[in-house]
């Protein structure tokens, strides 16, 4: 089956990139992960991160802007997809629940989407019906308090993300260096603090992404403002993060701008790659089996600069990396010795402000 590429920008230029049209859609090679341009879909305020539906042939997407008319509220749009040909059909749109939202994830269910809304601090839960509509917000959660940079002077939930089981909802603040946790009501839509609500990274770390161990019990943050990675033990059953280890994601001898951006997890569960903007590179770590903990393996050269989001092929064979600044560009890398090398395979589309890859397959477990 082919194996189609969705990738996410800012239309806007925003953070110094050249303006995009739109969501950029792409049938990919499966040897070398070239590109071949299918669709642009156009009309949308900076759709940056996009996310699947786990079953149903759906693309998520927010947008900073509901309007030129209204826009300190944000959207999520849904897309179908066709199994075809990949391209995107506008489905259904419906306010995110807060003001500039930067992310989206689905519940596992695929029966809630949710959204983190940075500029007024908000964490919300949306229904999806049985077509996969956005449906309005049946939960809202507001962050307090700051962090200690200048960069920190109010909560800044940058992105959140459901647990395997869909009881719990991990919500990275950058602003109050914490993960905030939320129990999640999959009957009522509802979210509510945990009986233990947070887990503190480091003092002016800034919480931006994480990613679950596929055995649900660890959990990798990565931290924008010192790019650090915070590693926890997870406690399914009462949402607990425990802290077992901060490593930094640069070399001992770099002096130059910090700036984390994506984490993610192999789906053996035996490496870990985190990027870092600034530094231009991807992290490569090993897992321990027995307590999750990563060992570092090596830096690669994303071969372009500002690298944000990244993904892994249906089959895990292949990787993308979204580099957004200077031409803009989407490199593709071979995974090789099952995870432990990325090796670049010449592949590079050049396309403006590129910052997340979805890959999309029929038939694939999204």
């Amino acid at each position: 089956m082919p194996t189609f590429v969705y990738v996410g920008t800012f239309t806007g230029g925003l953070l110094g990139g050249e303006p995009a049209e739109g969501i950029y859609v792409y049938e990919m090679e499966p040897s070398s992960g070239a590109l071949t341009h299918v669709q642009t879909v156009g009309g949308l305020s900076s759709p940056s991160y996009l996310a699947l539906h786990p079953t149903l042939p759906m693309l998520f997407t927010v947008e900073r802007e509901w309007s030129p008319e209204e826009t300190n509220v944000g959207a999520l749009t849904a897309f179908r997809i066709d199994p075809g040909s990949g391209k995107l059909t506008l489905a259904g749109r419906e306010r995110s629940g807060g003001d500039y939202p930067a992310h989206v994830s689905v519940h596992p269910s695929g029966r809630f989407a949710f959204t983190a809304n940075p500029r007024d601090w908000r964490v919300a839960a949306l229904p999806l019906n049985d077509e996969g509509l956005p449906e309005p917000a049946s939960s809202i959660m507001r962050h307090g308090g700051r962090g200690p940079k200048a960069r920190q002077p109010a909560p800044y939930p940058h992105s959140s993300w459901p647990d395997h089981t869909g009881k719990w909802l991990l919500a990275c603040d950058l602003g109050i260096d914490r993960v905030m946790i939320y129990r999640f009501d999959e009957v009522t839509g509802q979210l509510e603090p945990a009986d233990f609500p947070y887990a503190q990274v480091s003092s002016g770390a800034g919480a931006r992404h994480l990613a679950f161990h596929p055995n649900n019990r660890v959990v990798y943050v990565l931290n924008e403002l010192d790019a650090t990675l915070s590693v926890f033990s997870f406690d399914p059953e009462t949402g607990i993060l425990d802290t077992l280890q901060t490593v930094d994601n640069l070399p001992p001898d770099y002096d130059g701008r910090r700036s984390g951006a994506h984490v993610l997890v192999h789906p053996s569960g035996r490496f870990v790659y985190a990027s870092s903007r600034g530094h231009d590179s991807l992290a490569v770590y090993a897992v321990t089996e027995a307590t999750g903990r990563p060992r570092f393996l090596e830096h690669v050269s994303t071969q372009g600069r500002t690298p944000r989001n990244f993904n892994l092929s249906p089959n895990a064979g292949l990787m993308l990396v979204a580099n957004q600044h200077g031409s803009g560009s989407v490199v593709s890398f071979r995974v090789e010795d099952g995870g432990a090398r990325l090796v670049p395979t010449g592949a590079s589309t050049t396309m403006p402000s590129p910052v997340c890859v979805v890959f999309y397959q029929v038939g694939s477990r999204q």
